[in-house]
């Protein structure tokens, strides 16, 4: 997942991006197995915000295109059971099927989600109250609606969120209207009215909480306006470091890297420098950088009898660099 997340993982801090940047799929040349999990869920899902890209719905559900990855993060099928990005797209072009027809509304897909949902398997009808065959009959219209948005073409257009586990809730769109909360059945049955899809639900499935996704609490709050912004702080706030937190930091890292205690390590100094590019000193083959001077600092630890490199921007978060890939920066002076 890991490897998904390293692109289209597109909702995290900008703090964190020196971290995504230097990721190596599997295990690094230290032989440590690299995992970008910890950041899956970094940025809050803030409702109602309106950042391009990675916009948030009324209802704290995922709505830009940048966080579908995260719409996969928050199903209860990731966090619950095996499901994986790859089981469904081909890892080498996603647009392509790992099996044939499971990225569309199909027998193939229904047969994915009833390996895990196997008390449905004798009755599929009995669950989806649609006849088999009708659009209504397949798991991604209902639990993978069309919700995400985006302008690749310059047009609008929508695509299906990830959060498999999500529910037809059109009670939230009682609440926020399907613009704030859209729901899988009145996207369908454009004709009919909200109340409408409530009233089929409740029959069905019996009284549903009105449930905020994120917090898991009741929403209480009346309808914000559509034209409200989100604070700036809420949509990217970068995280920034002195020179002691990034010392701090580094020191951490190091000692968890190498399974060893802070005191075991001894810090060998801080250097503010210029990186040449957006490199920040450490530059992975193959890749291209912008060749631009960035402004940062240079952390020496020693453990071990080694001597370990940190790189990061003036006040970014540092990052691990190992010594073959190091590049001199352009110019530096020496804060111990």
């Amino acid at each position: 997942m890991s490897v998904c997340a390293r692109c289209h993982g597109s909702d995290i801090l900008m703090g964190s991006t020196d971290i995504y940047r230097i990721y190596e799929p599997g295990r690094s040349r230290e032989g440590r197995t690299n995992d970008l999990s910890a950041y899956f869920q970094q940025t809050p899902l803030t409702p109602g915000r309106t950042f391009p890209t990675v916009e948030v719905y009324e209802d704290g559900e995922p709505k830009g295109i940048g966080t579908l990855f995260r719409s996969l993060i928050e199903s209860e099928c990731y966090q619950q059971a095996e499901i994986r990005c790859f089981d469904c797209h081909n890892p080498h072009d996603n647009k392509q099927a790992a099996v044939p027809g499971i990225l569309h509304p199909s027998e193939a897909s229904n047969q994915y989600c009833l390996g895990c949902h196997q008390d449905m398997t004798e009755d599929v009808n009995a669950h989806t109250h649609h006849p088999e065959g009708e659009q209504g009959s397949f798991c991604y219209n209902c639990h993978m609606p069309r919700t995400l948005t985006k302008i690749a073409t310059g047009m609008p257009e929508t695509t299906r969120t990830h959060k498999i586990s999500s529910i037809p809730n059109p009670e939230n769109s009682l609440k926020f209207g399907m613009a704030g909360s859209p729901n899988a059945c009145n996207l369908c049955h454009q004709d009919e009215s909200i109340q409408w899809s409530v009233d089929h639900l409740q029959q069905w499935f019996g009284k549903q909480a009105v449930i905020t996704p994120v917090k898991g609490q009741l929403i209480e709050h009346e309808l914000p306006s559509p034209a409200r912004e989100p604070e700036p702080a809420q949509q990217r706030k970068p995280v920034t470091m002195n020179a002691d937190e990034q010392m701090a930091f580094a020191t951490r890292e190091l000692a968890a890297r190498l399974n060893i205690e802070i005191h075991q390590i001894t810090p060998l100094g801080l250097e503010n420098v210029t990186w040449r590019s957006s490199a920040i000193g450490c530059p992975k083959p193959g890749q291209n950088y912008m060749q631009s001077l960035v402004p940062g600092v240079l952390i020496r630890l020693a453990a071990n009898g080694k001597n370990y490199r940190y790189h990061a921007t003036t006040q970014g978060q540092p990052f691990y660099c190992p010594a073959e890939l190091a590049e001199t920066p352009a110019q530096g002076d020496i804060y111990e």
